[in-house]
């Protein structure tokens, strides 16, 4: 699995993204539960897929979770040093993330609006 660090903030001509609303410091009033973290995770299998806001639940997961830093202050986008589909390599740029080492922005996304 893999989980992502927070974006600084939201371009102004956009809604602000429901993450955001719930990591925000400003005191919501009604018993509204704020998360601690603004950090969110993608859990997927061969059947079903999960988000998780805040961080991630290790029951749900097997082997190491690691955390992606975003590269965009207005968008999720990971550095992508390669894909993978399955076993067979489709792209592959370096072995290590080197000074130098070329790569392609890479955005993630859910494949759906909420």
């Amino acid at each position: 699995g893999g989980g992502f660090g927070s974006m600084n903030h939201a371009p102004p001509s956009l809604p602000v993204p429901l993450l955001f609303s719930l990591t925000s410091s400003k005191d919501l009033g009604s018993g509204d539960k704020i998360l601690k973290r603004r950090a969110f995770s993608f859990v997927s299998g061969e059947t079903k897929g999960e988000i998780h806001l805040g961080g991630y639940d290790p029951a749900a997961i097997s082997g190491d979770m690691f955390m992606t830093p975003c590269i965009s202050t207005h968008d999720y986008s990971v550095v992508a040093m390669s894909l993978r589909y399955g076993t067979t390599d489709l792209i592959k740029f370096k072995d290590s993330v080197a000074k130098g080492a070329q790569y392609v922005p890479a955005i993630m996304d859910s494949g759906t609006s909420c």
